[in-house]
């Protein structure tokens, strides 16, 4: 699967069917929103996304550094 970021592997990503125009699939999106949400806490996947994110930011910082 096609991913663009860092992979969520225990996460299966839904299709949500939505329209605006025939006023369909919004709720479903939402609710399908929040249920990633509440996952990504309860499974530390959140805290691990943005730990990984700090560490990047930190490594650039330090390249900048050095390197300029």
């Amino acid at each position: 699967m096609l991913t663009l970021g860092t992979p969520r592997l225990k996460w299966k990503v839904p299709v949500i069917k939505t329209s605006t125009t025939e006023n369909t699939g919004i709720d479903e999106l939402i609710s399908a929103i929040d249920k990633h949400g509440f996952w990504a806490v309860e499974s530390a996947d959140a805290q691990r996304r943005n730990l990984d994110a700090i560490g990047n930011e930190l490594e650039a910082l330090l390249h900048d550094r050095v390197f300029s």
